[in-house]
């Protein structure tokens, strides 16, 4: 396993143990009560990784991860890949959470001088990328882990250039559909713990 991603799961599991009793894990946040499950490092890396050797992912350009919980993958596109990225979280304690994470990850030096932006707001609306001078149509890459993914495909099928990618992990394999996104595959993520079982990274093209 690679350095950095040892690194950073070794991180998020220390940040695990201590919320799943006293934190965000598995509970409900806020007034509108959003129960905070994060994604699985481990077994996503490997799909992350394949789509970057293959420039299916575009490391020079903004990625956006729609729905950002607490940042940690935001914490793997920039801390491991290098790639300049802008997390979009609604709930506010979550936001908190993950500036904190962000903030100890680059003072341990896992996550360097890569451009990272921890922003608050609604991801379907231009004013929370504006906000922070990045148009949505600059965004070549879009992830979202079962977050309103209908509405962050539904506007890069809106707005985005032609060859935006949208990666939508789950634990569903059948492949939704989006009008206006072309379906280009789905990588089947084992978790490495329990390598009958399965997560799905699904891949979509405008």
């Amino acid at each position: 396993m690679d350095s950095k991603l040892t690194e950073l799961i070794r991180f998020y599991e220390n940040i695990d143990n201590v919320t799943i009793d006293k934190g965000v894990f598995g509970k409900k946040l806020g007034p509108d009560e959003t129960i905070f499950f994060p994604c699985y490092l481990d077994a996503l890396d490997p799909g992350i990784s394949k789509l970057v050797s293959e420039r299916i992912i575009d490391t020079s350009c903004w990625l956006c991860d729609a729905g950002a919980g607490d940042y940690r993958f935001v914490a793997l596109t920039t801390g491991k890949y290098k790639i300049p990225t802008i997390g979009i979280e609604y709930n506010p304690i979550l936001v908190e959470v993950g500036k904190d994470c962000i903030s100890k990850l680059k003072q341990k030096s896992i996550i360097e001088k890569i451009p990272i932006i921890i922003a608050q707001g609604d991801f379907t609306k231009d004013d929370v990328y504006n906000k922070y001078g990045i148009p949505f149509e600059n965004i070549r890459t879009f992830f979202s882990f079962k977050t309103n993914q209908e509405g962050i495909a539904n506007k890069i099928a809106r707005q985005s250039p032609t060859g935006t990618v949208f990666l939508f992990y789950t634990t569903v394999k059948e492949a939704q559909k989006f009008n206006g996104l072309n379906f280009e595959r789905t990588l089947n993520l084992p978790y490495p713990q329990f390598p009958d079982t399965y997560t799905y990274l699904h891949v979509y093209q405008k």
